[in-house]
């Protein structure tokens, strides 16, 4: 089931117009589709979950991107996702139940909404978590740096960017989880997310005086 997804998920994106000419984009949304279905997987093991149900779920979870998404819609693109796969889902042969549990965490991902009625359980969160797991390590450090130009910035500029940022996940470290291992992975990547940040705030810092 996994692989057949796996395979599913690569296909959509490669035959995707919207990622025509686009291929890192589409790259990186494969990829992190893959790491949040590593990082679910890892959640489903040590909690006890159905990990194929997990992993489908997270494999999934971003497949509307392939569809094309306006930013009125951002927002909606689990909802979307949900919609998409429910079709390839079905051609499984997976019951009803599993198929609304799948596509429920898919839904739900984005803003705690679903569009449908299904069984919420803490196996269902997953996708959601692990979402926001890969969203705080090391990969998104590079990224979100890249994307705001960081390198483009004055000194004053990055500093204040810095001190926002660790400010920001100072909040961040209260959020709660569904189970303990998710926790634990959330509060490990923030440690190490404040630790880059305030070692490159001491940085600026001795850049601009002696």
């Amino acid at each position: 089931m996994i692989e057949k997804t796996l395979a599913y998920l690569q296909k959509t994106f490669d035959e995707s117009e919207v990622f025509k000419g686009h291929e890192s984009d589409k790259n990186y949304r494969i990829e992190h589709s893959i790491r949040v279905a590593n990082l679910g997987k890892l959640i489903a093991e040590k909690e006890g979950y159905d990990v194929e149900n997990v992993v489908i779920a997270c494999l999934l979870h971003d497949i509307s991107y392939a569809y094309g998404l306006s930013e009125k819609n951002h927002k909606n693109h689990g909802r979307l996702s949900a919609r998409y796969v429910r079709p390839f889902l079905q051609s499984l042969n997976l019951d009803e139940r599993r198929i609304n549990s799948i596509c429920g965490a898919i839904a739900i991902h984005v803003d705690d909404e679903a569009d449908f009625e299904f069984e919420r359980t803490a196996e269902t969160e997953v996708a959601g978590e692990a979402d926001n797991l890969d969203r705080f390590d090391v990969y998104r450090i590079y990224e979100i740096l890249e994307w705001k130009q960081f390198s483009s910035m004055t000194l004053a500029q990055k500093q204040e960017y810095v001190e926002n940022t660790i400010e920001r996940l100072t909040r961040y470290l209260t959020v709660p989880f569904h189970s303990k291992t998710a926790s634990e992975i959330w509060k490990q990547r923030l440690v190490f997310q404040m630790a880059f940040f305030k070692k490159l705030k001491a940085q600026i810092e001795i850049s601009q005086n002696i």
